[in-house]
């Protein structure tokens, strides 16, 4: 029993340890808060899903240097945050020679509309049948990553970015970098803009002149423990300064709600709100012509560092800090909860920090739309 519990327990290792050739930063508990022998039968699970459906001879862990046309099938993750980080090594294909189409979920699919990177953007497996593809790009061994794989690309060599890997938390962004590195050269890359949140965005148009800094404010959030609650508190922490233009954006009733009590209570200030008033181009639109973000970690923020947002604010709770989510540059204007919730960030310490942050970036005339 003891053989078989330390060979369940090297087999649930692969869950947990990073196919790399350079580490990037993750979750480093995961192995002790699950147990190596429960994730081992994850492992197995997983590889006995493979045999079975004929996908595991079909794998490969080194690219074919033929291969020029393939299919990122992304499915597994549906969020825009998510896409934004397993995506952005997207642009690494072009100086391999190939030409890569997406196949997503349909609420991604205009996100990546205009794409410069990807050739085709499909929302539908049927749309990709025309093509003639020399292989396929899956997320993750899971089932759901793989099912239009299999009934519809059954006999298509593949490659899988996270393997088995399988921690929640980890740097996804620079991950997709050094893995696709890894898979299609062994020459030394400069990585770090690959690994970065990246979108196809116009530029700020030039209509007017504003003094001060235009500051926007993502309100609202799906997860409880990263949807900040104290933004009136820290609008109001501004009310000395009125020089600079803050517009609020987000979705959703949460959002709704605290866009009102920031309104009722600063009134006074140059405030815009623009919650639930927004298309996804017209949220790329104001993150174009802004200075400053200032978001709990979530979709907008990714947003914001795909449309090359200079200063992000980005609020974190201490189990995912910003290492795992945002490009170097941005690390260290973030604040970390010391607790699971970004709730127990002070407002005092958001608006110290936003002093700090606008101090590095003066107020200057600013071209807005």
């Amino acid at each position: 029993m003891s053989i078989f519990k330390d060979w369940l327990e090297n087999q649930g290792k692969l869950i947990v340890t990073q196919p790399l050739s350079h580490a990037v930063p993750a979750l480093s508990d995961y192995a002790q808060t699950e147990g190596l022998a429960h994730l081992g039968k994850r492992l197995l699970a997983r590889k006995l899903y493979l045999f079975l459906t004929g996908q595991g001879k079909l794998r490969r862990t080194v690219t074919d240097k033929q291969w020029t046309h393939g299919l990122w099938i992304y499915e597994r993750t549906a969020q825009i945050g998510d896409s934004l980080m397993d995506l952005a090594a997207r642009s690494l294909f072009s100086e391999f020679g190939c030409e890569v189409d997406l196949l997503c979920k349909q609420n991604l699919g205009p996100l990546y509309q205009k794409d410069p990177w990807f050739r085709h953007i499909f929302t539908a497996p049927e749309q990709a049948l025309g093509d003639k593809y020399d292989f396929v790009i899956i997320q993750s061994i899971h089932h759901r990553s793989l099912k239009h794989k299999i009934r519809f690309f059954k006999s298509l060599p593949w490659v899988c970015i996270q393997e088995f890997y399988d921690v929640p938390d980890f740097s996804r962004a620079q991950w997709g970098a050094q893995r696709i590195s890894d898979l299609w050269t062994k020459q030394q890359i400069q990585l770090e803009w690959h690994g970065k949140q990246k979108i196809h965005y116009d530029a700020c148009k030039q209509q007017s002149r504003k003094e001060g800094l235009r500051i926007v404010l993502a309100l609202g959030g799906v997860d409880s423990v990263r949807t900040y609650q104290s933004w009136s508190q820290v609008v109001s922490g501004l009310s000395d300064d009125m020089r600079h233009h803050i517009t609020l954006t987000g979705t959703g009733e949460i959002a709704q709600l605290q866009a009102q009590k920031i309104m009722q209570n600063n009134s006074y200030l140059d405030i815009e709100n623009k919650v639930n008033q927004t298309s996804l181009d017209d949220i790329k639109t104001i993150f174009a012509c802004c200075d400053m973000l200032v978001c709990a970690d979530g979709g907008l923020m990714h947003l914001g560092v795909a449309c090359d947002v200079k200063i992000i604010l980005g609020l974190f709770i201490e189990r995912i800090p910003p290492a795992y989510r945002l490009p170097r540059d941005y690390h260290d204007m973030a604040l970390v909860s010391p607790t699971g919730s970004v709730n127990d960030i002070e407002a005092s310490h958001v608006v110290n920090k936003l002093r700090q942050l606008m101090s590095a970036s003066p107020s200057r005339p600013r071209f807005v739309s």
